[in-house]
């Protein structure tokens, strides 16, 4: 299908007035085609001034590396909204626009007459999308917040760092990015229900809730009676419990030139890093130790079957050959290593840098990177075979298209007769019919996000290889069962599900049949599996101009490391997010957990629901490739241009930051219990100085943040103090009360008594049928008009498939029982 020329949100008009830290929504959308006008004071927006900086320009409008990436394919308006004529310019832009980006505190731009129901009321299509650290309202949302605070506010905090030392922070700020990126994409979902309608809507997005939705299986803990995860509570000091098989499995691995993680097991893939290693060391001529060499390397994970069977002296053995295996992983360079792991489906990632991404063959070989004016710029974050997204270009010159202010002004979206009566809107993905083959996690929050929409969205299993996140816990009441999972519950909420097996020729007639019903077919797989099955594109879109086809893997579904198998995990450390988390003084810990599988959906989100909205016009479908470490490194762009301008490569930050000091997580009375502060403001700073009693900080140079970063340690001495004999949320009150950014470092289980999160409902309960009544983590953003919400429960195993096959395919009777005998429902 050869591409046309036109991205696929060409013709949509977008006016962002989002804050520097969430930049990232108006890319997103310029990225997708829409022209995003920046609307920015006299003296240029904050993302102007944001590090890093190109070296001997720090503190011009253009030499922010920050804006440059995140300002990149927009248009630069300049209109002072504190005087009547830049209110009124912005009023006559507005009739015209499509899409309205904010991130201004709650009740600033309606202060100024620039609110949602101001604007509305000059244009009823409007989709005005405002972004906040808790939300529009209640009891924090006008509550002052930085990134840190944010992700402490939203858990991920307390899922990272090591047990020794306070957490810390993804290395990189991330809780605007985690904010902007979601809103982009409800912006777009929000434009495929106005297409219906006529009418925009408001969309209420809090950074809090987005950053829950990042602690991947750990939310779940509390849901079902668990507590907190071990290992993440008052436990949190005490050494990580061994792999559940009772093996000590190393995680971080030191190579001969930096770091790899790895992911070792006694079930597939995990196991194939131990195999493939011993082979390895054989094959080099490193033999193991006698005692070692008489156990079948092989199978030697079948005694595995019961993990507590098995002897402890077989234990010991196979720890002592890990450990050796380990030793010798460490001989060999980082790109030795992948090359290895992608030829043998090892799961062994290289922990990348800014460097290594720049060089690496896999994204030279998809041609990701984009030259803009002679700097390398992360490229289009999916692939769309016949509306490709647009090539980033230069971010503009302050004003640059004030022009358009003088401009007859746009023909507003036309609002359809007898729209104005919203009672009858339905959510967005109402009648839209997707087969979803993904597992895991991107594929699967993929297919939720249209389900909770109103999509339906069958998820395809199959009882011969089960989804991973079904045997992982959480599981309700602690009886492990596939279908008590809620790891795999939270990731599957509004689906029906049902059972195929694809390596049997009736599975696979029936995967056809379902695929010719859908109007989008979702899969996850490593590349090429869908072929094997005669489920590939070709075989699929033939005789189907109309199929959208979404395939996401680590890597892409093209080049030389297309293959290469993994999670999310290994997606952070080949997109470099692992690499700048952790202490200066240590090797990288990473963020938690699977972390780009909660990147990729929100940029995924924004191609599907652009990519469906075009096709509702041309009535023509085509392929999207979205590779989850193509997508993650856009969370760090800045840091790659640092690299290419300036030639830094980004250490491990642990509580280091470039625009906040203090800026650290402190002890406070209780177990493991921590408080997030951070001062980005000469306000701040004086509040906390005076609340805390901080003396001999009264000089002028303290209100700056470089007088205050040189005297860091001076400033955390007497701060850490104050802080721990208090408790973490009667202080974390205090502080904001008084100006401060600051929150108490929640837990999981402290999430379900959060006052903000309950306020805006954001934990749905759900009555599963073998776990009963149990509280899904909701979505992130309230819709004014058609809020998407978890539906259903996630299905049982196979639950609804002779639903599927009688009331959605049309088999008879008769066709299902010859499919079940034959075994092609298993």
């Amino acid at each position: 299908m050869p591409p046309d020329a036109a991205p696929p949100l060409s013709g949509i008009r977008v006016l962002d007035l989002t804050t520097a830290r969430c930049e990232i929504g108006g890319r997103i959308l310029a990225d997708l085609g829409a022209e995003v006008l920046k609307i920015e004071p006299p003296e240029g927006c904050d993302a102007r001034r944001m590090p890093p900086f190109e070296d001997g320009r720090e503190g011009e409008a253009d030499g922010s590396l920050y804006w440059a990436a995140y300002g990149a394919s927009k248009r630069s308006v300049v209109l002072d909204l504190a005087s009547d004529e830049g209110r009124a310019g912005l009023r006559a832009l507005a009739e015209g626009t499509d899409v309205l980006l904010e991130s201004f505190a709650p009740g600033h731009l309606a202060a100024l007459g620039l609110g949602y129901e101001d604007l509305r009321a000059l244009n009823p299509a409007l989709v005005y999308a405002s972004i906040t650290p808790y939300g529009q309202s209640g009891p924090d949302a006008d509550s002052p917040a930085t990134d840190l605070t944010i992700e402490a506010a939203g858990g991920l905090l307390s899922l990272q760092g090591d047990g020794d030392r306070p957490p810390i922070p993804v290395g990189y700020p991330q809780a605007g990015l985690h904010g902007g990126a979601p809103a982009a994409a409800d912006a777009v979902v929000a434009l495929v229900e106005r297409d219906r309608s006529g009418l925009g809507q408001h969309l209420d997005v809090s950074m809090q809730a987005c950053m829950v939705w990042t602690m991947m299986d750990a939310s779940g803990y509390p849901a079902t009676g668990g507590g907190d995860k071990p290992g993440y509570g008052d436990d949190r000091a005490e050494p990580r419990p061994p792999h559940p098989s009772g093996l000590h499995l190393p995680q971080l691995i030191a190579a001969a030139d930096g770091h790899v993680i790895v992911t070792m097991g006694v079930n597939l893939p995990q196991r194939i890093a131990v195999n493939e290693t011993i082979a390895w060391m054989r094959e080099d001529g490193v033999e193991l130790p006698e005692h070692l060499q008489a156990i079948d390397w092989e199978d030697w994970h079948e005694q595995f079957i019961d993990p507590s069977a098995v002897p402890a002296e077989t234990l010991a053995l196979i720890d002592e050959a890990v450990l050796l295996a380990a030793e010798f992983l460490g001989t060999k360079p980082k790109r030795e290593l992948h090359d290895r792991a992608v030829a043998s489906g090892a799961l062994i990632a290289p922990i990348m840098t800014a460097a290594d991404l720049l060089a690496d063959p896999q994204l030279a070989s998809r041609d990701y990177w984009r030259d803009v004016e002679g700097r390398p710029h992360p490229g289009p974050f999916a692939k769309a075979s016949r509306t490709p997204l647009r090539s980033p270009r230069p971010a503009p010159a302050l004003g640059e298209a004030n022009a358009l202010l003088g401009e007859r002004r746009r023909t507003a979206p036309a609002v359809r007769a007898g729209a104005a009566a919203s009672a009858g809107r339905t959510r967005a993905f109402e009648g839209l019919k997707v087969a979803d083959f993904s597992w895991v996690g991107v594929g699967p929050l993929l297919g939720k996000a249209l389900a909770d929409h109103g999509a339906t969205v069958v998820r395809i299993e199959t009882s011969k290889r089960i989804d991973t996140l079904r045997g992982m816990p959480p599981f309700k009441d602690g009886v492990r069962d596939i279908n008590r999972a809620q790891f795999f519950a939270n990731f599957n909420s509004s689906k029906l599900g049902m059972t195929l097996d694809l390596s049997s020729e009736g599975g696979r007639s029936v995967a056809r049949r379902l695929a010719g019903w859908a109007d989008v077919v979702l899969e996850s797989f490593t590349p090429g599996t869908m072929e094997r099955h005669g489920l590939g594109w070709e075989a699929l879109s033939e005789g189907r101009d109309d199929l959208l086809m979404v395939r996401t893997c680590l890597r892409g579904q093209t080049g030389p490391e297309a293959p290469f198998t993994g999670f999310g995990s290994q997606g952070a450390a080949l997109a470099g997010l692992h690499g700048v988390t952790g202490w200066p003084d240590r090797p990288p810990d990473g963020p938690y957990g699977a972390y780009t599988d909660f990147i990729n959906p929100r940029f995924g989100l924004a191609v599907i629901a652009a990519a469906l909205r075009e096709r509702a016009r041309s009535r023509r479908g085509q392929l999207l490739d979205i590779s989850q470490v193509e997508v993650g490194i856009h969370f760090l762009a800045p840091l790659v241009l640092d690299y290419a301008v300036n030639g830094r490569v980004a250490p491990p930050a642990g509580h280091d930051s470039r625009t906040a000091c203090p800026h650290g997580v402190y002890p406070v009375a209780g177990a493991e219990r921590y408080i997030a502060i951070a001062c980005e403001t000469a306000e701040q700073w004086r509040a906390l100085r005076d609340l805390a009693g901080l003396e001999g900080f009264d000089g002028g140079e303290f209100d700056t943040y470089e007088g205050r970063r040189g005297a860091r340690d001076r400033i955390d001495e007497p701060l850490r103090a104050w802080c721990a004999g208090h408790d973490g949320h009667a202080l974390a009150a205090r502080l904001k009360a008084a100006g401060v950014p600051a929150s108490a470092v929640l837990r999981s289980s402290d999430l379900y008594e959060d006052a903000q999160l309950a306020h805006r409902g954001f934990f749905v309960t759900l009555d599963h049928p073998e776990m009963g009544p149990t509280p899904y983590d909701g979505l992130a953003t309230i819709y004014s008009e058609t809020p998407g919400t978890p539906r259903k429960p996630a299905p049982l195993l196979g639950e609804d498939t002779h639903h599927v096959l009688t009331e959605l395919l049309g088999h008879s009777a008769e066709e299902v029982a010859i499919l079940a005998a034959s075994g092609a429902l298993t």
